[in-house]
């Protein structure tokens, strides 16, 4: 066996997205990031996605509005149908005659009055080629998402605002905006619709029964008059998932509360005008009552004390490794918090009040949010033990679902941590400069690196464990008191082998053992030679290379010469 000196470089594709910063564009940004893909958005308005993306800390793969670039791939975003033909006629002229591969991300269900833009637009798309190719999305919900990019969210923010509900006369197909991210991501490097169409949406619901649900989500909501006719695209190939519709639509319109512009439009409710007379009580009747009043008053506040403390507690539970109990300290956490944050806006109903709970408001959202990241992180920590006493264990198990449920979960981890950076650097004020004042704050950027690197780890544990064939590695134990290239002298190693995703057997040996063994002669470097006093190259100094990949590639050498492995 000689060895291998040859290097690879860290090649990354470039996609190039052609979007405003709505939901599912900063969704996509932040997953093709995450898959180590580098991002050129082709904007007319950098400055709204500088702000949408601030939260990203990958900037050296993020380009905005670049003057020239050649991407691999193309992502353009049209799901109102807004775009002009000027615009797909630029599409094309760009990259038509380039290799890249282009889709065209459109909506699945849309109004009658529409079929004729549609229409036009695929006419468009057909004749492009077969390097382009046509994503149809259901009805997005989610965080992050506006009225022009679903229906859906249209309907949910006037319902929120207006207290009115534009009726339909056809089917929602609803589906989450991370799922969609995903899909989209994986046909963009797959074979991919190309010169085809592909159909990403959820289960068919249909419009009554939205309705419903929004008035059991929204309370007392008047349908507008008039029915809107709604039709579905053609596609040949449709991925359908599966979505929890009340859940989706409930984190939608928390969402959508967030928002200031929306804050602003919701409506209080009105006042209830009756002309009381003042009774006459005693002293301590109205003591009593003052007394309630404030407990009452203080009560959201008690919740959002306990919120922050627990989140406090939980975080060091969880830097001294005692996960049970962190885990139990975030749910209370999340919990209390979701108490003060319904409370609070229930008084934010009270005229004159809901500017001054503003701020508390936003603080119970916040910590809400903060508590539920916590949650997650000991989910993926419990799954990573998991994984990992597999490894060392006797059982035989499914390395590769094991394995994808953990890089999923840090990948939600990763996606949820820049929602709550986001929200934390576009807020001002006393909190979130509080906030961005401590430590903690400066080391959140390095830990969503090691995320990433982490999830990489994880997406390649199959081929590092042995699912697909036995594997051995050879583990060099070197000492930093005597010095070399490397790190230090190699006194011993160990051979540890998988197989199946289990560790089957760890050998570890004296480095002279296996250096008594070597037959013949191994001219040494002249270094060696001269200061060592050696006359033959042995395992024990193969680490005279500082690029560990050479010296790794020679330690092999030897161990194969020496021992046979």
């Amino acid at each position: 066996m000689s060895p291998d000196t040859s290097f690879t470089p860290d090649y990354r594709p470039t996609v190039a997205i052609f979007s405003e910063p709505g939901g599912l564009a900063v969704s996509l940004v932040e997953k093709l990031l995450a898959d180590f893909c580098k991002v050129a958005i082709m904007a007319d308005d950098p400055k709204s996605w500088g702000k949408a993306t601030d939260h990203i800390s990958q900037k050296n793969f993020l380009e905005i509005a670049p003057a020239e670039v050649s991407p691999e791939y193309v992502v353009f975003i049209d799901l109102d149908l807004k775009k002009s033909d000027g615009d797909y006629e630029k599409l094309i002229k760009l990259y038509s005659k380039s290799n890249a591969k282009i889709l065209v991300i459109l909506p699945y269900s849309f109004k009658v009055k529409d079929s004729a833009r549609l229409g036009a637009i695929q006419e468009i798309i057909k004749q492009a080629g077969s390097d382009f190719g046509a994503i149809y999305l259901g009805d997005l919900v989610g965080p992050r998402i506006n009225g022009a990019e679903s229906d859906l969210v249209g309907a949910l923010t006037e319902g929120l605002t207006k207290k009115t509900w534009p009726l339909l006369e056809g089917s929602y197909y609803p589906v989450n905006i991370f799922a969609a991210g995903r899909e989209i991501a994986k046909s963009l490097f797959s074979f991919g619709p190309y010169g085809d169409s592909l159909a990403i949406i959820g289960p068919e619901v249909g419009g009554t029964h939205v309705f419903e649900r929004a008035g059991a989500l929204l309370g007392q909501i008047e349908p507008s008059s008039g029915a809107e006719k709604r039709r579905e695209a053609v596609a040949p190939q449709k991925i359908v998932g599966q979505v929890n519709l009340e859940q989706a639509m409930k984190e939608t319109v928390e969402w959508l509360k967030t928002v200031p512009q929306r804050k602003q439009l919701i409506k209080e409710e009105k006042k209830v005008r009756e002309e009381l007379k003042t009774p006459v009580v005693s002293k301590r009747l109205v003591l009593r009552f003052l007394l309630v009043l404030f407990g009452v008053i203080l009560l959201p506040y008690i919740f959002l004390s306990l919120s922050a403390a627990t989140l406090l507690a939980a975080s060091q539970f969880m830097g001294n490794g005692k996960f049970e109990a962190a885990g139990y300290f975030f749910g209370a956490g999340r919990v209390s918090a979701d108490i003060a944050f319904g409370q609070i806006s229930l008084y934010s109903k009270i005229p004159l009040a809901g500017q001054a709970l503003v701020g508390s408001k936003n603080l119970s959202a916040l910590l809400k949010k903060g508590n539920a990241l916590g949650e997650k992180g000991i989910t993926a920590i419990k799954e990573g033990s998991l994984l990992f006493s597999k490894v060392l264990g006797e059982d035989v198990y499914d390395p590769r679902a094991l394995s994808q449920n953990l890089a999923l979960e840090l990948d939600e981890l990763y996606q949820e941590s820049g929602f709550l950076l986001t929200e934390v650097e576009g807020g001002g004020g006393i909190l979130a400069n509080f906030i961005k004042s401590r430590p903690f704050y400066k080391i959140i950027p390095e830990a969503r690196e090691k995320l990433l690197l982490t999830k990489r780890i994880i997406g390649e544990f199959p081929a590092l464990t042995g699912v697909e064939k036995p594997t051995t590695y050879l583990i060099l134990f070197q000492n930093n008191m005597e010095l070399r290239p490397t790190g230090g002298f190699i006194g011993s190693f160990a051979l540890a082998s998988f197989d199946g995703g289990r560790l089957t057997n760890l050998q570890v040996s004296d480095v002279y053992a296996a250096d008594g063994q070597l037959k013949g002669h191994v001219e040494p470097p002249l270094p060696i030679k001269n200061y060592l006093g050696e006359a033959n190259w042995y395992l024990r100094d193969s680490n005279w290379d500082a690029d560990f990949p050479t010296s790794a590639s020679r330690a092999e050498w030897f161990l194969d010469k020496e021992i046979d492995q």
